[in-house]
């Protein structure tokens, strides 16, 4: 019995022990569990806990625990022990690879930072008690950095112009990626377009292995030559890119005339942009300076548009920089009806155009110009009235004679019959003589005359070869009688005088 009761004592005793030893495994099984910190899953700290020895681990660099990691970088961790164990220190896990910290007395904390891959797990495990000479041989003390691999990534040296979104799609990375693995920063302009800068260093780098095994990314472009009178702006529209993006993946000197411009991400055109221009056949007697301010557009923009150094009558010019739809340039002209006589010298010089530029303007190649007809004269100044020949008034004495009086004032009689729209002068007719050369009024010459006894108007008027009617024409309101003193018309004053053929006899006996 006594036996028995013993043997059952200690059965008890042992199997007792048996559930204590379980219960302390348990309790030291308990003791190494850890936690994987994952990004965004909660901002507070994590605190593991051990047997009577805990570890508050927080990430500097936000208060966040970020695992697994989003982006290769430093990232800082503080290691702070709590609970009642004199003695602890921390296991670091990253991937799987192990690492220790020092020894961390109760209360005090040390900072670790570690270098990993994106997409590392870290994992932070509380040991109780004192290291091993092993561990501690291999244990980072506060401020050390673990290394650990590095993700894979492609360097991609950054063009001018470009954008993240195409580099992005290219390397078939996540913009956010890029973003969060090179610490780019985003940055917001005044009408809260937010936009991020790409300029690094040493590069900007694209994580993962594939993006490592493509050729570097090259920012897509379109040509352009550039026109005469090309506006940058009206380029970029065009194609759809920003201007600074175009003048930064330029030199200064692409931006000249003819020189090849390259337009990153153009939008795709049919056709590549040309300046809008409208035509115009050029007129005669048109000037280049007129066209030009008739177009608001400098003569040095046409001339090179056209590829010309002159413009020419009868050339169809392209305008640049003016719609189509633009009002045509005419030449501004002013109508004048040509009058007898009229000299194209002086109705040029009268208008201020030259005689050539009036030919031109009328079509006329022979150099003359008609009585009555019509001429266009282009360009001309103001002037108040139309051209009037210039010309004197001459009322004809009897027996005046066309051939003197048009030798007097310098014209000819056909230019007098023209210019008066007469075939022949007549007494008392009142002349328009075009162009004289003289205002001194015309006389006729005319002989002094005391009719002697004897003379007749009939026998005067033979004498001197004109008609009596014109002698008494040249005397009006005198008798034509013996002392009466007359004047012989169209008769030098010493020709000879009529003597009547008695007084003559007499005279000889």
């Amino acid at each position: 019995m006594n036996t028995e009761r013993l043997t059952e004592k200690a059965f008890c005793r042992k199997m007792t022990l048996f559930f204590l030893t379980i219960l302390a495994c348990a309790a030291m099984m308990a003791s190494s569990a850890y936690a994987l910190f994952f990004k965004h899953i909660s901002a507070q700290n994590s605190t593991l806990v051990g047997a009577y020895y805990t570890v508050e681990v927080t990430n500097t660099a936000n208060n966040t625990l970020v695992a697994p990691l989003a982006y290769e970088d430093m990232h800082v961790f503080t290691i702070t022990s709590r609970g009642t164990a004199s003695k602890g220190y921390c296991k670091i896990g990253v991937n799987d690879n192990t690492y220790y910290t020092v020894e961390i007395p109760k209360d005090q904390s040390i900072t670790i930072t570690i270098k990993a891959a994106r997409d590392s797990v870290i994992t932070f495990t509380p040991q109780w008690g004192a290291q091993t000479e092993i561990i501690a041989s291999m244990a980072y003390k506060d401020g050390d950095t673990v290394i650990d691999s590095v993700t894979p990534h492609a360097t991609y040296t950054v063009e001018p112009a470009a954008r993240l979104s195409a580099i992005a799609e290219y390397y078939g990375v996540p913009e956010a990626d890029i973003i969060i693995y090179n610490n780019l920063v985003a940055t917001a302009d005044e009408s809260g377009n937010t936009s991020v800068s790409l300029q690094t260093e040493n590069g900007l780098k694209i994580p993962g292995a594939e993006a490592s095994k493509k050729e570097a990314y090259k920012v897509p472009f379109s040509t352009y030559t550039v026109e005469p009178t090309a506006k940058l702006e009206d380029v970029a529209r065009y194609y759809e890119v920003p201007v600074a993006d175009i003048l930064a993946f330029n030199k200064p000197e692409d931006l000249l005339v003819r020189q090849t411009l390259k337009i990153p991400y153009a939008a795709q055109r049919a056709v590549p942009y040309a300046v809008p221009f409208a035509t115009y056949k050029v007129e005669a007697t048109a000037k280049l300076k007129n066209i030009s301010d008739h177009y608001k557009i400098s003569e040095a923009d046409i001339l090179a548009y056209n590829n010309i150094t002159a413009i020419k009558v009868g050339e169809l010019l392209k305008i640049p920089g003016v719609s189509p739809d633009t009002k045509a340039y005419a030449v501004p002209f002013r109508e004048y009806r040509i009058e007898p006589t009229a000299r194209i010298g002086d109705i040029s010089i009268y208008y201020g155009v030259s005689v050539e530029d009036i030919f031109i303007y009328n079509n006329i190649t022979n150099g003359m110009i008609i009585a009555g007809t019509v001429l266009k004269i282009p360009s001309p100044k103001e002037v108040p009235i139309d051209y009037k020949v210039p010309h004197t008034i001459y009322t004809v004495e009897p027996t005046a004679k066309i051939e003197d009086i048009a030798k007097h004032y310098g014209v000819t009689p056909d230019m007098i019959k023209r210019f008066n729209y007469i075939e022949a002068i007549a007494t008392g007719m009142q002349l328009k003589i075009p162009y004289p050369v003289t205002s001194e009024l015309y006389k006729i010459p005319f002989a002094a005359y005391t009719v002697p006894e004897g003379a007749t108007l009939e026998n005067i008027a033979k004498h001197y070869n004109i008609a009596p009617a014109d002698i008494q024409a040249f005397n009006p309101n005198i008798e034509i009688k013996a002392g009466a003193a007359i004047r012989i018309p169209g008769v030098a004053p010493d020709s000879p005088p009529y003597i009547p053929p008695a007084k003559t006899e007499e005279k000889k006996q």
